[in-house]
Protein backbone atom coordinates (compact mmCIF):
# COMPACT_ATOMS: atom_id res chain seq x y z
CA UNK A 1 0.00 0.00 0.00
CA UNK A 2 1.21 3.55 -0.88
CA UNK A 3 0.12 6.23 1.24
CA UNK A 4 0.12 9.82 -1.13
CA UNK A 5 -0.61 12.84 1.07
CA UNK A 6 -0.83 15.94 -1.20
CA UNK A 7 1.56 14.32 -3.95
CA UNK A 8 1.09 17.16 -6.75
CA UNK A 9 -0.46 20.01 -5.11
CA UNK A 10 1.96 22.49 -6.17
CA UNK A 11 2.69 20.67 -9.50
CA UNK A 12 1.43 22.25 -13.00
CA UNK A 13 -0.83 20.23 -14.90
CA UNK A 14 1.57 17.86 -16.81
CA UNK A 15 3.44 16.98 -14.28
CA UNK A 16 0.51 16.02 -12.11
CA UNK A 17 -0.46 13.86 -15.09
CA UNK A 18 3.25 12.37 -14.64
CA UNK A 19 2.70 11.27 -11.17
CA UNK A 20 -0.50 9.89 -11.24
CA UNK A 21 0.04 8.01 -14.56
CA UNK A 22 3.79 6.87 -12.44
CA UNK A 23 1.62 5.69 -9.16
CA UNK A 24 -1.37 3.87 -11.38
CA UNK A 25 1.82 2.19 -13.07
CA UNK A 26 2.93 1.06 -9.84
CA UNK A 27 -0.30 0.08 -8.39
CA UNK A 28 -1.24 -2.23 -11.86
CA UNK A 29 2.72 -4.11 -11.98
CA UNK A 30 3.01 -3.96 -8.02
CA UNK A 31 -0.80 -5.02 -7.37
CA UNK A 32 -0.92 -2.69 -4.35
CA UNK A 33 -3.63 -0.30 -3.15
CA UNK A 34 -2.66 3.69 -3.59
CA UNK A 35 -4.13 5.89 -0.82
CA UNK A 36 -4.62 9.36 -2.26
CA UNK A 37 -4.54 12.47 0.64
CA UNK A 38 -5.98 15.52 -1.09
CA UNK A 39 -8.08 18.54 -1.49
CA UNK A 40 -8.14 18.24 -4.85
CA UNK A 41 -11.86 16.54 -5.07
CA UNK A 42 -11.58 16.43 -8.95
CA UNK A 43 -8.08 14.77 -8.81
CA UNK A 44 -9.64 11.96 -6.98
CA UNK A 45 -12.79 11.94 -8.93
CA UNK A 46 -10.69 11.21 -11.58
CA UNK A 47 -8.45 8.49 -10.00
CA UNK A 48 -10.20 6.63 -7.25
CA UNK A 49 -12.99 4.27 -6.86
CA UNK A 50 -14.67 5.76 -3.77
CA UNK A 51 -13.88 9.28 -1.69
CA UNK A 52 -13.52 9.50 2.12
CA UNK A 53 -14.22 13.19 2.86
CA UNK A 54 -12.09 13.86 6.66
CA UNK A 55 -12.60 16.56 8.94
CA UNK A 56 -11.04 16.65 12.06
CA UNK A 57 -10.34 13.41 11.70
CA UNK A 58 -13.88 11.89 10.97
CA UNK A 59 -15.23 10.38 7.90
CA UNK A 60 -18.34 13.01 7.09
CA UNK A 61 -18.96 11.49 3.37
CA UNK A 62 -17.92 8.51 2.21
CA UNK A 63 -19.41 7.95 -1.62
CA UNK A 64 -18.59 6.15 -4.75
CA UNK A 65 -15.85 9.04 -7.01
CA UNK A 66 -18.20 8.91 -9.81
CA UNK A 67 -21.01 11.00 -7.90
CA UNK A 68 -18.20 13.51 -5.44
CA UNK A 69 -19.01 16.15 -8.26
CA UNK A 70 -22.56 15.93 -8.20
CA UNK A 71 -24.03 14.44 -5.26
CA UNK A 72 -21.97 15.19 -2.52
CA UNK A 73 -24.12 16.32 0.37
CA UNK A 74 -22.26 16.78 3.22
CA UNK A 75 -22.16 20.93 4.11
CA UNK A 76 -17.83 20.32 4.07
CA UNK A 77 -17.82 18.57 1.09
CA UNK A 78 -19.96 21.13 -0.93
CA UNK A 79 -17.62 23.68 0.42
CA UNK A 80 -14.54 22.04 -0.30
CA UNK A 81 -16.10 21.77 -4.39
CA UNK A 82 -17.47 25.36 -4.05
CA UNK A 83 -13.91 26.65 -2.63
CA UNK A 84 -12.21 26.00 -6.29
CA UNK A 85 -11.99 28.27 -9.45
CA UNK A 86 -13.98 26.53 -12.55
CA UNK A 87 -11.08 26.72 -14.68
CA UNK A 88 -12.61 25.21 -17.92
CA UNK A 89 -15.67 28.03 -18.03
CA UNK A 90 -14.74 30.63 -15.97
CA UNK A 91 -18.11 31.33 -14.97
CA UNK A 92 -17.68 29.77 -11.16
CA UNK A 93 -15.93 32.72 -8.19
CA UNK A 94 -14.54 30.75 -5.71
CA UNK A 95 -16.02 31.08 -2.74
CA UNK A 96 -13.87 30.71 0.51
CA UNK A 97 -14.72 28.52 3.44
CA UNK A 98 -15.46 30.29 6.51
CA UNK A 99 -13.97 30.65 9.83
CA UNK A 100 -10.96 28.25 10.60
CA UNK A 101 -10.08 24.79 11.29
CA UNK A 102 -10.57 23.59 14.80
CA UNK A 103 -7.62 22.63 17.09
CA UNK A 104 -7.42 18.85 17.00
CA UNK A 105 -6.08 19.04 20.36
CA UNK A 106 -9.40 20.76 20.88
CA UNK A 107 -12.54 19.96 19.44
CA UNK A 108 -15.71 21.68 19.92
CA UNK A 109 -18.81 19.83 21.18
CA UNK A 110 -20.96 17.92 18.21
CA UNK A 111 -20.14 18.45 14.93
CA UNK A 112 -16.80 19.76 14.48
CA UNK A 113 -17.39 21.75 11.29
CA UNK A 114 -20.79 23.34 13.00
CA UNK A 115 -19.05 26.85 13.77
CA UNK A 116 -18.33 27.17 9.68
CA UNK A 117 -21.11 25.70 8.48
CA UNK A 118 -23.92 27.72 7.26
CA UNK A 119 -26.53 24.77 8.22
CA UNK A 120 -25.76 24.14 10.86
CA UNK A 121 -28.25 23.67 13.76
CA UNK A 122 -29.03 23.55 17.61
CA UNK A 123 -28.13 19.57 17.48
CA UNK A 124 -25.05 20.08 15.40
CA UNK A 125 -23.44 22.07 18.19
CA UNK A 126 -23.94 19.16 21.00
CA UNK A 127 -24.21 15.73 19.47
CA UNK A 128 -22.36 13.99 16.61
CA UNK A 129 -24.13 12.40 14.24
CA UNK A 130 -23.95 8.59 12.78
CA UNK A 131 -21.97 7.58 9.47
CA UNK A 132 -25.25 7.14 8.19
CA UNK A 133 -25.99 5.29 4.95
CA UNK A 134 -28.39 7.37 2.43
CA UNK A 135 -28.40 5.13 -0.61
CA UNK A 136 -26.34 3.26 -2.82
CA UNK A 137 -23.16 3.67 -0.96
CA UNK A 138 -23.34 6.97 0.05
CA UNK A 139 -22.88 7.53 3.74
CA UNK A 140 -23.12 10.54 5.37
CA UNK A 141 -22.19 11.99 8.79
CA UNK A 142 -24.60 15.07 8.99
CA UNK A 143 -27.62 16.18 10.45
CA UNK A 144 -28.50 18.35 8.17
CA UNK A 145 -26.96 16.99 4.32
CA UNK A 146 -27.66 19.70 1.57
CA UNK A 147 -28.25 18.43 -1.97
CA UNK A 148 -28.35 20.02 -5.78
CA UNK A 149 -27.54 23.85 -6.89
CA UNK A 150 -29.97 24.76 -4.43
CA UNK A 151 -28.86 23.66 -1.67
CA UNK A 152 -32.32 22.13 -1.01
CA UNK A 153 -32.32 20.07 2.75
CA UNK A 154 -32.72 16.33 2.04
Amino acid sequence: MIFCDEPTTPLDVTTQAQIMDLLADLQRRLSIAVVLITHDLALAAEQAREIMVIYAGKIVEHLPSRDILTDACMPYTKALLDSVPDTTSGDKIPVPIAGTPPDPRDLPPGRAFAPRCRYAQVSCTDTIPELRDIGAGHLVRCFCPVTGPDRSTR
